[in-house]
């Protein structure tokens, strides 16, 4: 089971409620910074993706699917 939850600390103590399911259990606590993205960047990050992936379109209008086709094996 993994457990996550991000907050910001206002002191350097911090009390952690865990989940019922992990008492009793060996765990492991990791701290990192966490980065603040704005909507900006992510508007640059979808408008680069949106790019690159431009050309990669499928139309599958016409598209059927045979189930029976799909699991004849032989």
């Amino acid at each position: 089971m993994m457990y996550t939850k991000i907050i910001t600390p206002s002191q350097s103590t911090i009390v952690l409620d865990l989940p019922k399911e992990m008492i009793g259990k060996k765990i492991t606590v990791t701290v990192t910074e966490v980065d603040t993205i704005t909507m900006d960047e992510i508007d640059e990050r979808r408008a680069k993706l949106q790019s690159i992936y431009a050309d990669c379109s499928v139309n599958l209008s016409n598209y059927t699917f045979d189930r029976n086709e799909a699991n004849n094996y032989e």
